[in-house]
């Protein structure tokens, strides 16, 4: 099922960007890159929050001798699934952890902090010049942690620096509010992926649904197989409730739909400089909705 702009009744969110330059002219490649790669950071950030996420771009005309481009950024949804009350409130939460995002690489300038701090929901990081911002543990994680955010701000950035008629790049908000603003010369900066200070192994955990593919019918933490978005995924079964109810008669079928918390554990790959995924369980069953039409099969027999 393909992908549908919502209909529902809103306001989308806006942002501008603009483009410091003394010419009136701008490359088609960097005005390319920049829209595809903002689109890329926002979904991936809001995946993180909501599982079926997704987000179209629409261009407004540019105002005549201006290169400050408005953008309107409208909810997409799977079918009639979400609409668009859900998903706005995470667009605006996106765009606010982007703007935080892009500061904090502009601060720490490519270099490891010089320290960090937990304070309750935030964290304190300290420059390695000694500049110190206060951040959400999302907003570091993305900096430290997440593998397409920073490729996708590296490809921007690295236009950006190579395109050599362009001074600055801003971001505004609907008001023409300055939200982000960085120079030239802090282009190689931003572009840079910060050495990661975790460097041994974390752990992700995030509800999505499932796609029944392999039970295995065993009261013991086994690894069952998935279909998540298309694609294959095992994950070990360690939610002992659902196991009992699979125990005590509860029918299913594969393809079956299982809404779960899924925690990811990843390694640090020093030869690519990411993390990699080591495992993944499934520490609560939330939801089992079984398959419209389909023949259940009873396990208690």
């Amino acid at each position: 099922m393909g992908y549908q702009e919502n209909t529902d009744n809103y306001k989308p969110e806006i942002i501008y960007l603009r483009f410091g330059k003394n010419s009136h002219d701008l490359d088609a490649q960097t005005l390319a890159i920049t829209l595809v790669e903002t689109l890329n950071t926002i979904e991936q950030i809001g995946h993180s929050q909501m599982n079926y996420f997704r987000v179209s771009m629409n261009v407004r005309p540019f105002e005549r001798g201006s290169f400050e481009i408005p953008i309107e950024l409208h909810p997409l949804i799977v079918g009639t699934l979400f609409h668009s009350k859900e998903f706005l409130p995470v667009i605006k939460q996106s765009i606010d952890i982007l703007v935080a995002y892009l500061n904090l690489k502009k601060i720490l300038k490519g270099k490891t902090p010089s320290n960090i701090k937990q304070n309750g929901d935030t964290i304190s990081v300290v420059a390695s010049d000694g500049a110190t911002v206060n951040v959400t543990h999302q907003t570091y994680n993305l900096v430290q942690n997440n593998a397409p955010v920073n490729a996708s701000t590296e490809r921007q950035f690295q236009q950006l620096e190579q395109d050599e008629t362009v001074e600055s790049f801003e971001i505004m908000d609907e008001n023409r509010t300055p939200l982000f603003k960085s120079s030239k010369a802090e282009f190689p900066q931003i572009k840079r992926i910060n050495p990661s200070v975790q460097k041994e192994s974390l752990s992700e955990s995030r509800t999505i649904e499932l796609c029944i593919q392999r039970p295995v019918l065993e009261r013991k933490h086994s690894s069952w197989g998935f279909l998540h978005d298309g694609e294959k995924m095992n994950a070990q079964m360690k939610d002992d409730d659902f196991l009992s109810r699979i125990e005590d008669g509860e029918k299913f079928a594969m393809g079956d739909r299982l809404q779960v918390e899924l925690e990811t554990t990843k390694i640090f790959d020093a030869s690519l400089q990411v993390h990699k995924v080591k495992s993944r369980s499934i520490t609560k069953v939330y939801r089992h909705t079984p398959r419209p039409a389909q023949s259940e099969l009873d396990f208690t027999s």
